[in-house]
């Protein structure tokens, strides 16, 4: 129920694309991906995700995109602690 909890939570907070895609980092966007068959499913919200829910409401995202994505990059990698 957890990892369904933090999925809901995860989407409710962002506007992705497309939910059926793997991405480089885990994420609970992927528990119900049919894209990332060789990674182990999360349990619940990955770091990652926090990274990128930070970077996004942390932002200025009136900004022409190349800013925006720069900027996102810059508060994920301070979050990763630069990994």
């Amino acid at each position: 129920m957890r990892a369904v909890a933090d999925y809901i939570g995860v989407l409710a907070l962002t506007r992705l694309v497309s939910l059926d895609t793997c991405s480089g980092l885990p994420s609970i966007v992927d528990l119900f991906s049919s894209a990332c068959p060789s990674r182990a499913k999360p349990g619940s919200i990955t770091t990652a995700d926090a990274a990128f829910l930070t970077a996004l409401y942390a932002s200025d995202l009136e900004q022409n995109l190349n800013t925006e994505r720069a900027d996102m990059h810059d508060h994920m990698m301070a979050y990763l602690g630069g990994r």
